[in-house]
């Protein structure tokens, strides 16, 4: 088994007959250290994987579950995903993603990314922060308007907050190529009202079982005050935010303000 390391990818080749995780665990805490959003393992080369080999990923779950690293296996051949599978511990848990390309993509979804924080030398000093709740939906755009007039007032800084649903059946982790592209988009098209206005802002993208735990989370983590959810006026998307906005309000402690723009 060889193991090489190129920018954030680590590329396995040859023959898997064997646990090779203290190497490879090596190369990872390295590559850590030059990018700390996280490391993908190409398997493309893997000529065959044991079941002895195939412990190897089992190690690299035990990783990303205790000590939240992100790791993504990617390029996983048909005879080394058998072998993946058949590892119990292991089986449906480990994020795989299709191609390289495609782990990446994900990667880059983690950076927590401040909207012209580097543009605009003399900005407000901030005192709080607002989460703003992005879906995607038209009326993002109501409740950044209501953001903006609350940040203004608080002088707080406000966080767009996407969430990726994810189902049980699959990694927290995983990949999901079109879900994550969503994403982007939609924070691309709510950040531009912030920076018209001169309103401090930064966008996270979270993966999560579960809206209002996943809120309450990020509530807490970025030490914010208040929620700011929009409602939407599409009669087709009212069931799903109906079970929504019930988890909002059953997990997330801090004040929420709820916004709906008018009727069409």
């Amino acid at each position: 088994m060889i193991v090489e390391s190129y920018e954030d990818v680590i590329i396995l080749s040859g023959a898997l007959r064997s646990n090779f995780w203290d190497t490879i665990h090596t190369a990872i805490s390295l590559t850590l250290k030059r990018h700390p959003s996280g490391v993908i393992i190409d398997c493309s080369a893997i000529t065959e994987c044991t079941t002895e080999g195939a412990e190897t990923f089992r190690d690299a779950l035990n990783l990303i579950e205790n000590q939240n690293t992100r790791i993504i296996v990617a390029s996983v051949p048909p005879h080394v995903l058998e072998a993946i599978r058949a590892t119990p511990e292991v089986r449906s848990q480990l994020p795989i993603a299709a191609t390289v390309e495609e782990a990446r993509k994900s990667l880059d979804l983690l950076h927590v990314e401040v909207v012209h924080g580097e543009k605009k030398k003399k900005l407000p000093e901030v005192h709080s922060r607002i989460v703003l709740y992005v879906t995607g939906d038209p009326c993002d755009k109501s409740g950044a308007l209501a953001s903006i007039q609350m940040a203004r007032i608080m002088q707080a800084e406000v966080i767009l907050a996407y969430i990726i649903y994810i189902p049980r059946d699959l990694p927290l982790q995983a990949p999901l190529p079109k879900e994550e592209e969503a994403a982007m988009k939609a924070l691309h098209e709510v950040e531009p009202i912030f920076e018209a206005e001169h309103v401090q802002c930064k966008r996270r993208i979270d993966r999560g079982r579960e809206v209002g735990a996943t809120i309450s989370e990020i509530m807490d983590d970025e030490n914010a005050h208040t929620l700011v959810a929009a409602m939407t006026t599409n009669p087709q998307e009212m069931d799903r935010e109906v079970k929504a906005l019930r988890s909002i309000l059953t997990k997330v402690k801090q004040s929420v303000m709820f916004v709906r723009p008018p009727m069409p």
